[in-house]
This record gives C-alpha cells, sequence and structure tokens, in this order.
C-alpha cells in the first residue's frame, strides 16, 4: 500500500479517534472498565512530572498509527534526573511495513531531546525488541520474568475439566492441593505495625523513596506526586496498603483484579511495592495482605513480575515471593 499518512503530534479532540483505533488493532480490553479516552486524557496530558510527547501517524483525519514517550524521574547514584519510557507503538495493520515505527520513534526521541531528557528506555515485546535495537540503538539492560501463583485452584480445576464427572472426581485432590500446596497463609501481625488501606500517598511516601533510592544504582522516583498521578487519579481501580509504624511508612503495595471477559479467568496482580531494601518482614507482610485480597476477590492466578536473574539471595523481594508460592511462569 502507497504510504498516504503523515505524522503530527497528537492533541486532545484526538482522544475519540485514538479510542477507535486501539479498539480496531484489539488492544481494548487491557483498561478493564475505564473508557479509553479517559485513560489516555489522564496518561498524555496529566503527566506528573510532565505530559507524556506523543506522535500520532494521520491519515484523512484517522489515526493509523503512534508512539509516546512518558516522562518520568529516575534516581540514578543519588541524582535525580528526567527520563521517559517508549511506548505505545502501535501501526493499524494496513499500514504496516511503510516506516511508520521509525519515523514516529525518531520524531518522539528528537522531541525528548529538545526537553532535555537523554535517559530514555522501553519495555518492547518480542516483535518489536528487534526495531528497537537496530533502529534507534536501544542496549539491553535486563531482561523481566513473570512470577505467579496459583489462588483458586478449584476454579482453575473446573475451567480445565468442565463441571461433569471429571471434575467431581478431581476435586477432592484438588482441596488437598488448596489446603497444602496452594495454601494461602494468614496474615500474621507485627508488633507497632499497621497495614491499612489509603486513597492518597503523602510526603512520607516521599521520604521512604528518598531513603530506599540510596540503596540501588538506579531506582524511579516514586514520590507522592508521581504515585497520585500513578495509581490514584488514573481511571483504574488499584488496591493500595500501607504499612505504618506510629506515623512513619514502612512500606505500601499497590494491588489490581483484572477479569478480561466476563466468565473467563479472573488475574491478581502485584503492580507496585516498596519497603526498604532489607524489611523482610514488611515485605512478606504486605505481600501476605495482598494474597488474602486476591482469594477473597476470587482471583484465580497472581501475578508480578521482576528481574529474569534475581534470586532469594540476592533479592528480598524475590525471596519473599518465592516463600509466597510465587514461581516463574511455566513452573506451575
Amino acid at each position: 500500500m502507497e504510504r498516504a499518512w503523515t505524522s503530527r503530534w497528537i492533541e486532545r479532540d484526538d482522544l475519540p479517534k485514538l479510542e477507535e483505533f486501539r479498539r480496531t488493532i484489539g488492544n481494548g480490553d487491557i483498561y478493564s472498565r475505564a473508557e479509553m479516552a479517559d485513560y489516555y486524557e489522564w496518561k498524555y496530558f496529566t503527566g506528573a512530572p510532565d505530559p507524556a510527547c506523543v506522535c500520532v501517524a494521520d491519515d484523512g483525519g484517522k489515526i493509523v498509527g503512534t508512539t509516546a514517550g512518558t516522562i518520568k524521574r529516575i534516581a540514578i547514584r543519588g541524582k535525580v534526573v528526567p527520563c521517559a519510557e517508549i511506548g505505545d507503538a502501535f501501526a493499524h495493520p494496513d499500514y504496516r511495513n511503510q516506516g511508520m515505527f521509525t519515523t514516529l520513534g525518531r520524531a518522539v526521541s528528537h522531541e525528548l531531546e529538545k526537553r532535555g531528557i537523554d535517559f530514555v528506555y522501553a519495555r518492547p515485546n518480542a516483535n518489536s525488541y528487534p526495531g528497537f535495537v537496530r533502529k534507534f540503538g536501544f542496549e539491553n539492560a535486563f531482561y523481566l520474568k513473570t512470577m505467579r501463583r496459583v489462588v483458586n485452584l478449584d476454579s482453575i480445576l473446573k475451567r480445565k475439566v468442565g463441571g461433569g464427572m471429571l471434575y467431581t472426581l478431581s476435586k477432592p485432590l484438588g482441596s488437598v492441593l488448596a489446603n497444602t500446596v496452594y495454601r494461602i497463609g494468614e496474615c500474621r501481625d507485627l508488633p507497632g505495625i499497621t497495614v491499612s488501606e489509603t486513597s492518597s500517598f503523602d510526603q512520607r511516601v516521599d521520604r521512604l523513596s528518598e531513603e530506599v533510592a540510596r540503596d540501588y544504582a538506579a531506582m524511579f522516583v516514586r514520590g507522592s506526586e508521581y504515585l497520585n498521578w500513578r495509581y490514584i487519579r488514573k481511571p483504574v481501580d488499584y488496591k493500595i496498603y500501607m504499612a505504618t509504624e506510629s506515623d512513619a511508612l514502612r512500606g505500601y503495595i499497590v494491588v489490581r483484579c483484572i477479569e478480561f471477559e466476563e466468565g473467563e479467568r479472573r488475574f491478581g496482580y502485584v503492580v507496585d511495592l516498596l519497603t526498604r531494601k532489607d524489611d523482610v518482614e514488611v515485605i512478606t507482610l504486605l505481600l501476605s495482605k495482598a494474597m488474602r485480597y486476591f482469594k477473597a476477590e476470587n482471583v484465580d492466578f497472581a501475578t508480578t513480575w521482576v528481574i529474569r536473574d534475581l534470586t532469594p539471595a540476592t533479592s528480598p523481594y524475590y525471596g519473599a515471593l518465592k516463600r509466597a508460592g510465587f514461581k516463574p511462569a511455566g513452573e506451575d
């Protein structure tokens, strides 16, 4: 197909067109019940610390491709610098192999440079990874792996074998496994520490983030401004628990439940978890609270992501996940 599109910067009036485009390419279910126009209004125009940099491919007023740079901040050896995540690199199937990925990506990269943002990263899938390396010079920093654990074994068995005789025969074994291998432990209290749900982040998280960042060569800045934008103002429901001791914040965890289609499997996601590096008891306490929430919400699987090369010896987070029953996907 001959190229008929031009590139330009997104405008607020484009949001309905953007929603139509994203539903056309089959990515509408990832936002649960949120209206996509509301989601992109939040993501692109209300960012913390700054609005996103978004270039679109336009064919006669119709959006046929996108690439975005979402602005964030990162602490590198104690110095806070602006950075950007390149993402939402999508092209309509009828417009592929026309140089859209390169054209939009270069426009976004140049605009980010003009804004003084030199640190740029991406989390490409297997299909787009070669393009990021060959066309934009990205270098691999690390690989992520999915960690998962079963929460509702009975529901999974029923889907696997159906609701007939085979399910009836397998149910006793499923009950044994649910009470042993896949058992959700009790949420044990820690003296002096309270875990409670919250609807906002305050300055205590600024202090915790600054302290935790000193233990790492690089860490995204999780200040109250960013976290309130990311989890409170986003038109998607999250559950947020904070662990406090007196008036001090010891840590927090952010989780979310998703059912992509009615009647299909229900997933629980551990989206964010922050404590001091070696505060193992608090990490375990927050994970336990999340797992009890998932169980109450009839989640089938709990899922999160970690750097692939972590081990329990090198990461207290990874060790706590393993103790909570999480395993790398494929090892269930």
